[in-house]
């Protein structure tokens, strides 16, 4: 069954590697990183979306105006995967506002 991971401890694992930041994790992790990310297509390009959207939060923007900008070509991309988890998560964002520093 491609929908699920499988038993409830395969899943706590692979969440614990999901949301670690990649750096962190070692040469066997990434390995079963890897194999769950080949196995949920659907799930890889949440994560791949999850690294994207990091870059451009710790990018250094010239300006409020360049961040904003990206934030929302991010928002459109991710609406387009058709993924409901995205879709979702990218409202929620179109919903903040930069405030002046």
């Amino acid at each position: 069954d491609q929908t699920a991971i499988g038993s409830e401890s395969e899943a706590r694992r692979a969440r614990g590697l999901l949301v670690r930041d990649t750096s962190l994790i070692n040469e066997r992790a990434r390995a079963r990183l890897d194999q769950i990310l080949a196995r949920f297509n659907d799930l890889k390009t949440v994560y791949q979306y999850r690294q994207q959207l990091q870059s451009v939060w710790t990018r250094k923007a010239a300006s409020q105006e360049v961040l904003l900008k990206a934030l929302q070509e991010w928002c459109q991309q991710a609406e387009e995967t058709g993924i409901t988890a995205l879709q979702d998560f990218s409202r929620r964002l179109r919903g903040y506002s930069l405030q002046p520093a």
